[in-house]
Parts: structure tokens; sequence; C-alpha cells
């Protein structure tokens, strides 16, 4: 599975380490991004308002210099999306159906309950409907594993 595929593809399965992997590291780096948006919006918005020269422009731009505030939440779009499709993935590894990312609607509670179902529930073993376990690519390497280890000198 690639990474677009992981991250832009509801469909399939992936285990608890990549989906770790993924949360907190969008997660981190959501959160410098939107700390720089939050502190450039915050600077740019000072040093217009000490700009004492033309007092006048300094109302009509004020819209424009606090556009990073506006950006931090374009960012949520793609997000949102790719963490609807990481816990979806989650369901499915545990053999459940995707439509359970519902519950992470839920403000608070919602949320902190799937991701902690999500990230400490281990996966089933053998295969679904929803896919092979990760990292199988072949079901025959998978099914005929047991028999492989026997046949070893």
């Amino acid at each position: 599975m690639t990474i677009v595929d992981t991250l832009l593809n509801p469909n399939g399965r992936i285990n608890r380490a990549t989906f770790w992997s993924w949360t907190l590291g969008i997660a981190f780096g959501l959160a410098i991004l939107l700390s720089f948006f939050l502190y450039m919006g915050e600077a740019w918005l000072d040093d217009w308002r000490t700009f004492t020269l033309y007092p006048v422009f300094t109302a009509e731009l004020e819209p424009w210099v606090a556009r990073p505030r506006r950006l931090m939440w374009l960012l949520l779009i793609p997000v949102s999306w790719i963490y609807f499709c990481l816990t979806v993935k989650r369901w499915h590894d545990m053999g459940l159906t995707g439509w359970l990312v519902v519950i992470s609607f839920v403000p608070v509670i919602g949320t902190a309950l799937t991701l902690m179902i999500c990230g400490l529930v281990p996966g089933q073993r053998h295969a679904n409907r929803y896919g092979h376990p990760p990292f199988v690519s072949e079901p025959s390497r998978y099914a005929g594993y047991d028999e492989a280890l026997e046949d070893m000198p």
C-alpha cells in the first residue's frame, strides 16, 4: 500500500503502529503549522497597527493581513479526510464496519473513545471481508505460512 493510498483511500486495512505513526505525525505537523499561522497573523496585524505613516490604509488592509488565520481553517479539510481514512481502515482491521467512524464526531468523548479503541485494540490476524492483514500482499503467502515452517530443514 502506497503512502497516497494509505492517507487518501478509506478502503483496506492498517495496523495499530501505522495508525499511531500517521495520526501523531500529522497532529505534530499540524500543531507546528497552526502555531506558525497564528504567530504570523498576530505579527502582521501588530506591524500594520503600528504603521503610522498611512493610518487610513490600516483599516483596509487588516482583513488581508489576517489571512494566515483563514489558511489554517483550509488545512482542516484535507486533514479531516486523512483522519477519516485512517480511522476507517483501523475499524476494518478489527473486522468492523467503517461507519463506526461516526463515533468520532461526538466532540470530546467520541474522539477519545475512537483513539482508544483504534489505537489499543489489535486487528484480526486472518483475512476478513475488508482484505488481508496489513503487510501481507499475497493471500497464498499468508495461507501457506504454517506449511512453509514445516518444510524448513
